[in-house]
């Protein structure tokens, strides 16, 4: 059994959703499924998740799940992806004074291809605010 099991799953559903997208691209790229928790702990062993899901590396996370170097970086809601390129979006709705962010692996058109919730309120309530766009290094 995998020590700390219980707070790694609850730590990943509460604040994962930047991880889950980054691994469900990762998987469509690959075709390869790749187990959550394990995945999660080793990434977060490696230093490139800290404390809360909080993503320090994602440009070495999503080549260590591909097994190719990427490069990320913020755009803007605007930007149009180019070929090659996976893009995760990050969303932002204001509910109640409160500001809740929530990420998902965008379609390459700004749409949404994975909801790691499935229906998030703040997909549907928010609005798109930026993309994180990763692009293969050749």
């Amino acid at each position: 059994m995998i020590k700390g099991i219980q707070s790694a799953a609850l730590e990943i559903g509460n604040y994962g959703c930047y991880f889950l997208s980054m691994l469900e691209a990762a998987e469509k790229i690959t075709q390869k499924p790749r187990a959550v928790l394990p995945t999660f702990l080793d990434m977060k062993k490696r230093g490139y998740i800290g404390k809360d899901c909080y993503i320090l590396s994602p440009d070495k996370i999503f080549s260590e799940l591909t097994g190719k170097t990427y490069k990320v970086r913020h755009e803007a809601k605007e930007y149009k992806s180019k070929e090659g390129e996976v893009e995760i979006l990050r969303f932002k709705w204001s509910n109640g004074g409160k500001v809740l962010t929530h990420f998902v692996f965008g379609d390459g058109n700004g749409g949404v291809a994975y909801d790691p919730l499935d229906g998030a309120n703040t997909v549907k309530y928010g609005v798109l605010e930026s993309k994180r766009i990763f692009t293969p290094v050749k």
